[in-house]
């Protein structure tokens, strides 16, 4: 997407620009030269102040003064005024004096443009306009995977859960990757053989467009953490209970608080365990939390003060545990 302000257009000779510049402020007009645009400064009008007046494709100024009027004052009355037409006023350069009665009509003349912006001629050479929308209508930019995988990943968690492969997912406004992967190549990015890292591949397929078709870690030959949604899985409840059992630093270290933070993760990971997040057909099955003495910590830990909790959670893929161990620093024994 681009904005037509941010267009610039080079080197076309159909592009000009009318104007007249005097006394430190440039004329424009935007319309096409066969208008024959011109404007004059008068000392008086029909008001006390700096006046504007536009008939047709000719810009009268008025009331500048037998003396002459500040450029600051004629562009301030120039911006305040509602009906400007095709026509334009701004400042250029630096402050040249005031400025007074040209007496006569004075032609803007056509002046080739460098460049021009987009919008600047959307109003005034609509052919040539269309002309240019259409072709970068045509261009294609090539981006890198990293920044539509992230997206991927962000749509995933929000509408399935972060437990949810981030993969056989569709990239939007893609038309194509600029390498054709084939089933084959992919049995190779799978798992390398002398490394062991995977690599996911994007492809396209007929009918469903260019979508992510894989989603594993670089630890390929690690059954633990060989998928995407198990290691992220894993992060999100770490980090998640690790926050929200904060509460329990400098609480007493003993079976009371235990209990709390107990009740805590597990009625967490039960609302995971709800959502399909967890393997298991009992809730035993999915997941388990341990903390206390004798079970995960010793008198040592205690005496240092250390709340160490473990937690068992069954991934949906693979089904199988794998075990968390944490710990919060606690007071110490006095």
């Amino acid at each position: 997407l681009y904005k037509d302000n941010d267009v610039n257009i080079y080197g076309l000779s159909q592009i000009e620009s009318l104007m007249h510049e005097v006394t430190g402020i440039r004329i424009s007009y935007s319309g096409t030269a066969t208008d024959l645009p011109k404007f004059r400064i008068n000392s008086t009008g029909s008001g006390t102040t700096v006046g504007f007046e536009i008939i047709g494709s000719q810009l009268t100024i008025s009331n500048v003064g037998s003396e002459g009027v500040s450029r600051d004052d004629l562009i301030a009355a120039w911006d305040a005024f509602p009906d400007k037409g095709l026509f334009n006023i701004e400042a250029v350069g630096a402050d040249a004096g005031l400025i007074v009665s040209t007496g006569t009509l004075i032609n803007l003349d056509p002046v080739p443009a460098d460049s021009v912006t987009l919008d600047s001629i959307k109003n005034t050479k609509t052919a040539l306009y269309a002309q240019i929308v259409s072709e970068l209508a045509k261009r294609r930019i090539i981006l890198p995977p990293s920044p539509g995988v992230a997206g991927i990943y962000a749509t995933t968690d929000r509408q399935r859960g972060v437990w949810k492969a981030p993969a056989n997912v569709s990239l939007n406004a893609v038309i194509a990757p600029t390498v054709k992967i084939t089933s084959a190549d992919q049995e190779q990015l799978n798992v390398d053989a002398n490394a062991g890292k995977s690599v996911n591949a994007i492809r396209s397929f007929t009918g469903k467009g260019t979508l992510v078709w894989g989603a594993r870690t670089l630890a390929g030959n690690d059954n633990a953490w060989r998928y995407v949604s198990v290691r992220r899985l894993f992060n999100m409840i770490e980090e998640s209970t690790k926050k929200a059992s904060y509460f329990a630093v400098f609480e007493p270290n003993d079976a009371a608080t235990w209990l709390k933070v107990k009740a805590m993760i597990e009625s967490f990971l039960y609302g995971i365990w709800q959502q399909g997040g967890l393997a298991g057909a009992k809730e035993d099955q999915a997941y388990f939390v341990n903390i206390g003495l004798g079970k995960t910590m010793t008198q040592q830990d205690i005496l240092e003060g250390r709340m160490v909790v473990e937690i068992g959670i069954a991934a949906v893929r693979p089904a199988e545990f794998i075990i968390l161990r944490f710990s919060h620093k606690l007071q110490e024994a006095g």
